[in-house]
């Protein structure tokens, strides 16, 4: 045991020299690292290349759409009962159409009255005019006779004092001359002078029955006084019964009906019955300085929504309607339904131009102090500046007026 407990000592001894003995020698000098040479490796850029075609700046421009031709209707009387509603949503309708009505109890028969009244005092009035023009006639006929046969009469009673006191050729009188050779009549002076009486008694009677019918004047007068009477009555019922109705003022299509006038309840004074459009004239109206890019016959396609509507531009007038300055009426040529008033549109349109001319994308053009330019690759295939001439920028292209080629490649990453 003893034997085993001294080798164990004098083997850590051993180790314990061999270890420590080696720090005794001098360190081993460290020759430096030979480099490792890497190959070079070229940096890739991302790039677009110059092309010729046309290039095209549009716009999106913001329009509304509305009907043109509108109008909205209500009763003008309030808290009496509704008897009739003639329409619903969706109808179509034409001026004068009766859309709904009050009660009129018998104001329309009143009216149909009224009018058979004045068509009569029409009738008498002219059957008076016809009366009075013939009556007229055979008085002035008969007058111009008797007048005639006066004068005549008158004439031989000249030639006959002539003959009784000279019993020759009378002076020339009022452009006749006479020769008197034998008596002229076998009526006697006296008979001469009582056919004279008769006669001008009979023509003064004949004046006066011609002054008694100055009552025609009369007559007709009274009847025209009880036409304006008439007439008066009948726009007082016809004012009556038009409040108690309600009647279409354009054609177009009910696009609202009220769901509380109805038959049986009560009118609200002024309170919406229906809505009308005139769906033919509906338009999208483009305001302000945008107006411009629309003239008239323009025909475009407007996204509203997730539909499109052709439209073409066109004058005011063709709708119906005065218009303003400053606005494009942009016609919907395709009526929808899906359509509702001031829904928003957008228009693309053409606000510049230019054909077979070179452009790249815009994001490889760069500035510095205002002066564009690109990066390219030069011949050893290092970065370089570019300096260029642009000119129309649309929203993704810009063209190139100097500076590149067609192909050439520019640097944008």
């Amino acid at each position: 045991m003893k034997q085993y407990f001294k080798r164990g000592i004098t083997l850590i001894i051993v180790l314990s020299i061999i270890f420590t003995g080696c720090g005794l020698f001098p360190e081993e000098e460290e020759f430096p690292t030979v480099p490792i040479v890497e190959s070079y490796e070229k940096k890739e850029y991302k790039q677009t290349v110059v092309v010729r075609g046309d290039l095209v700046l549009t716009e999106s421009i913001r329009c509304r759409y509305t009907p043109v031709q509108t109008e909205t209707l209500s009763f003008q009387l309030d808290d009496m009962y509704i008897e009739s509603v003639y329409v619903t949503e969706g109808d179509i309708v034409e001026v004068g159409d009766l859309l709904a009505q009050l009660r009129i109890d018998d104001l329309e028969k009143q009216v149909q009255e009224q009018n058979y009244q004045i068509l009569l005092l029409n009738m008498q009035i002219e059957h008076l005019y016809e009366d009075w023009e013939l009556e007229a006639i055979d008085e002035d006929g008969r007058l111009t006779a008797i007048e005639k046969e006066l004068a005549q009469v008158r004439e031989l009673i000249w030639l006959l004092d002539v003959w009784l006191q000279q019993g020759e050729k009378p002076e020339a009188v009022n452009g006749k001359s006479w020769y008197v050779e034998e008596e002229p009549t076998q009526l006697s002076m006296e008979e001469l002078k009582s056919i004279e009486s008769q006669l001008k008694a009979e023509r003064d009677a004949r004046l006066d029955e011609i002054e008694l019918t100055q009552d025609y004047e009369k007559r007709l007068r009274d009847l025209h006084n009880a036409l304006l009477v008439a007439e008066m009555k009948l726009d007082e019922l016809e004012e009556a019964l038009e409040k108690r109705r309600i009647y279409a003022g354009i054609n177009g299509t009910i696009v609202y009906a009220s769901n509380t006038a109805v038959s049986g309840s009560k009118s609200i004074e002024k309170e919406l019955v229906f809505t009308v459009w005139n769906l033919d004239t509906t338009v999208f109206l483009v305001e302000g300085e945008d107006a411009q890019y629309f003239p008239v016959g323009t025909e475009v396609v407007i996204t509203s929504g997730e539909n499109e509507y052709p439209v073409c531009s066109v004058k005011p007038s063709e709708l119906g309607i005065e218009g303003k300055e400053g606005i494009a009426y942009l016609q919907v040529l395709e009526l929808s339904s899906t359509l509702q008033n001031n829904d928003i549109g957008k228009a693309e349109v053409v606000i510049e131009s230019r054909q077979d001319v070179l452009y790249i994308k815009k994001n490889a053009i760069k500035t510095v102090e205002g002066a564009p330019f690109v990066y390219i690759l030069d011949e050893e295939g290092l970065k370089v500046m570019q300096s260029v001439v642009t000119g129309l920028e649309t929203a993704e292209y810009v063209e190139i007026i100097s500076g590149l080629t067609e192909g050439d490649s520019v640097i944008i990453e």
